[in-house]
């Protein structure tokens, strides 16, 4: 058997690896197809340590533990970084020189943007928040619902279909706190005792999942806050978790791994293998027949559900979220930087919706399916027409401080986890 001190020094080896693994794929997105070899390879060789530890934790007995939350985006300058000081310079003076013609001609400068400040309603006083959205497109703007008190080591949220819950997972206490939307009220502490990585409510917002680092996934009645039943079989730390639309199965997703159980009696029913890394996302389809995972490989798998089946490899770059239309007809995936839609069907690629930030911690279709909301986690949130990918506009705020963000099912309900781990929930336009 493994001792104690071995075992640690190897789960602190694994963050450390996993925190460089963020690092270089973050770098790796940023030059794209020039990316520099040593990087690519040091990529392989931190992806092939963390399997080999993830081995050594298996066989002896203990899977392996590590953090859920992303390490922090290393910033990469430019080759020729000393380009921008020089052309910001060349910038400056046009705008002394021009903006001035502009006003003996005109008498004024229509104005680019619109300052809108976000309201505040609830029990527990809220943070300002100041937005600019396009002059284009007036009223549109985050209108702040709720701010949470800060709590300590936040690493997953949830917001239940009927809007009423949040779900707050904590990774280092292994607990999850329920909270009440509209009151900002605390309903009851759930009690996991081991690390909570993913969490996810059923349709009817009444049994709460949580993913977690013992390499299981346990079910509570939310209403009384009862552990159902524990789901096991998967081989690493749970990253993402998922119900069905008729809550009798449950996906999550692992290291390299993907796995569905029946609700009713735990059953194991699908091992859907395929993936190289970490599977941040899964979700089903409208009628439950087709498994989406969303991976740190760079790949969207489509699955079917019943027998396994591996439907479309769709690529791209990092995804951490994914989400399908309401008619199963177009699925979505966040990557680093671009929003990806793709029809079901042949797995054809429909649009890349870029400008964002990376990464795009978040997607989410309207109930209709027309238009479809991206968040990434400087808060610049954006809403895009599904049928031609234009962008409808942009809802942009500081999020300098902000750990990540999730949207509600439907897109209309925003919540964000700021470093200082405080939690707000905001109304989308």
């Amino acid at each position: 058997m493994m001792d104690d001190e071995v075992r640690a020094h190897l789960e602190t080896l694994q963050r450390s690896h996993l925190r460089r693994l963020h690092e270089l794929e973050k770098q790796a997105a940023a030059f794209g197809l020039s990316t520099p070899p040593q990087i690519t390879t040091e990529i392989e060789d931190i992806r092939s340590a963390i399997a080999d530890i993830d081995r050594q934790l298996a066989q002896a007995g203990r899977r392996r533990v590590a953090p859920h939350t992303r390490a922090p985006m290393l910033t990469v300058r430019p080759r020729s970084w000393w380009l921008w000081p020089m052309l910001s310079a060349v910038a400056i003076l046009l705008v002394l020189i021009v903006v001035p013609r502009m006003r003996e001609g005109t008498g004024t400068i229509a104005p680019t943007s619109i300052p809108i400040t976000a309201q505040t309603s609830g029990a527990i006083p809220a943070q300002g928040l100041t937005t600019t959205l396009p002059a284009a497109t007036t009223g549109d703007t985050l209108r702040l619902i709720q701010t949470l008190p800060n709590s300590d080591g936040i690493d997953s949220v949830a917001l239940s279909p009927d809007g009423k819950m949040l779900a707050v997972g904590f990774y280092s206490e292994g607990k999850v706190m329920l909270w009440d939307v509209s009151g900002g009220r605390l309903l009851r502490t759930l009690t996991a005792g081991t690390g909570v990585g993913a969490l996810a409510f059923s349709q009817d917002s009444q049994t709460l999942a949580t993913g977690l680092s013992n390499t299981t996934v346990k079910l509570w009645n939310v209403s009384d806050g009862k552990r159902l039943r524990t789901l096991e079989g998967l081989s690493s730390t749970v990253y993402s978790v998922a119900f069905s639309p008729n809550g009798q199965t449950v996906a999550a997703g692992s290291f390299n791994e993907v796995k569905l159980w029946r609700v009713s009696d735990s059953m194991l029913l699908q091992n859907l293998e395929g993936h190289t890394s970490h599977v941040y996302s899964v979700a089903f389809s409208s009628d439950g027949q087709m498994l989406a995972s969303g991976s740190s490989d760079s790949t969207v798998k489509l699955w079917s559900v019943s027998d396994g089946k591996l439907l479309q490899n769709l690529e791209g770059n990092n995804f951490n979220s994914v989400a399908f239309s309401p008619d199963g007809r177009t699925l979505a995936a966040g990557g680093s930087g671009t929003v990806y839609l793709w029809r079901v069907s042949d797995g054809a690629p429909l649009h890349e919706l870029t400008g964002h930030s990376p990464p795009v911690g978040s997607v989410a279709f309207s109930g209709d399916g027309q238009t479809l909301v991206s968040g990434s986690n400087d808060i610049e949130v954006r809403r895009w027409q599904v049928s031609d990918g234009k962008r409808l506009y942009t809802a942009e705020a500081d999020g300098t401080n902000v750990k990540f963000l999730q949207f509600a099912a439907d897109g209309r309900t925003l919540a964000t986890v700021y470093k200082d781990n405080t939690v707000k929930l905001w109304d989308v336009p």
